[in-house]
């Protein structure tokens, strides 16, 4: 091809043969880049990321994707052994962000498990590397609502909800803060953000349902119930619940039937739920069926006489308005004797806190424990107890005691549902 040089043609010519070139070479670029590029991790459906996450070869990336992918969907249990994963593997490169971000990680894992130390731990090394961290926020703002730290807990959650503004899991933490911070219109609000992000979690539907409750929406916490109810069809005790709020929202006779109707058919389906039994004994009280009401009250405390205070009050009240002076007396006698045994408990749990190296102070906490049933907590102050003084004999029979208590419950399915122990 002949150019003239002395034309504007020649500089035409060269600019698009330029722009040939760039474009060839960009494509080439391109396509090597495309065929070395390790896919997207963030993009993979879960079951691909948990394919690779159980690959010998797998790195600390991938497990680290696959361990938030679990947490950020409410799956904090299924996230241990992945975000576990991960930790090792980033551990060769310790102050790396991808380590920074596992031990975050792990640390609200570790938190949701109730394993504080080893939360605080993980917490710690996050921010010798980055001082400003989602995960460090969120798992020490978890760690604020165990300790019933309100306004800790919302300060925390409040910033970690801004730092991932799509996470659901600080929108429905910050709403259960907001919650026990006794401010359930703020806690609404935050729980709706959760459930535009994750529908499908029903922890979410069911504080939902908690905060409508005090709100007094009975309707409206129905449903959210009930959509509990459908994502865990197993679970009894959400399955009933939407018997349970038309109990506490019936206020005609009407009301008053379909509820009792509702919560005896949920009783014939789990007939050692006591709880349950509680409900309906206070729908029949509220609505002057004494002797029904009496019927349900005895059935509980012959399942468990120290169940609660409640119980024994409610039946106090129940005799009167049945004019059984006797059974009356009785039941206030029990009542009071319950009460006395809940006062030496808070009594006994203020001198352990004083002395936390008085074996025998761990000891009689836990002898008043026992008396009040509290199987789990009485266990773990005698185990306090037999640490701090291994040798004692007292401490030693008392905890041959309490490992055959555990061993009869396990052998029998533990104990059954029923009223919160109080």
């Amino acid at each position: 091809m002949h150019v003239d040089p002395s034309s504007g043609r020649m500089w035409k010519w060269m600019l698009a043969t330029a722009g040939l070139v760039i474009v060839v070479a960009v494509a080439i670029g391109y396509s090597r880049t495309e065929s070395n590029r390790e896919p997207d991790l963030s993009r993979l459906p879960i079951e691909s990321l948990a394919r690779l996450d159980a690959q010998p070869n797998a790195n600390a990336q991938v497990h680290f994707v696959y361990a938030r992918r679990l947490f950020d969907s409410g799956h904090s249990d299924e996230a241990r052994v992945p975000v576990t994963r991960a930790v090792d593997a980033a551990s060769k490169s310790p102050k790396t962000e991808l380590a920074a971000r596992a031990f975050a990680l792990a640390g609200c894992v570790a938190a949701d498990l109730g394993a504080v130390a080893r939360a605080e731990g993980l917490f710690q090394q996050t921010e010798q590397i980055r001082s400003d961290d989602f995960y460090v926020d969120l798992g020490r703002g978890t760690l604020a609502l165990q300790a019933h730290r309100a306004a800790d807990a919302v300060a925390r959650l409040t910033a970690a909800s801004r730092k991932e503004p799509l996470s659901s899991e600080a929108w429905k933490r910050l709403g259960q803060a907001y919650l026990n911070a006794a401010e359930p219109d703020i806690a609404l609000e935050a729980l709706r953000r959760a459930e535009h992000l994750n529908p499908s979690d029903p922890l979410i539907h069911a504080s939902l349902g908690q905060v409508l409750l005090q709100l007094k929406q009975f309707g409206p916490a129905e449903a959210e119930y009930a959509t509990v109810a459908g994502l865990q069809p197993s679970d009894a005790y959400y399955a009933a619940m939407p018997a349970r709020i038309g109990a506490l929202a019936a206020r005609t006779d009407s009301d008053y039937q379909r509820a009792s109707e509702r919560l005896q058919a949920a009783l014939a389906q789990s007939p050692n739920d006591d709880g349950l039994r509680a409900e309906l004994a206070g729908l029949e009280i509220r609505f002057n069926q004494f002797s029904l009401a009496r019927k349900e009250l005895d059935t509980i405390l012959t399942h468990n006489p120290l169940i609660s205070t409640d119980c024994w009050y409610n039946l106090y009240t129940v005799c009167k308005r049945l004019a059984d002076q006797q059974g009356a007396a009785e039941a206030h006698k029990q009542f009071d004797h319950m009460i006395l045994l809940k006062n030496a408990v808070a009594d006994l749990t203020i001198q352990a806190e004083q002395h936390p190296t008085d074996a025998r102070a761990y000891l009689r906490l836990s002898v008043a424990l026992l008396q009040l049933r509290q199987i789990d907590k009485a266990y773990a102050a005698l185990t306090r107890a037999a640490k701090l003084d291994p040798n004692d004999p007292e401490i030693a029979q008392a905890m041959q005691g309490a490992q055959a208590i555990l061993r009869s419950q396990q052998g029998a399915g533990g104990i059954g549902g029923g009223v919160p122990q109080q």
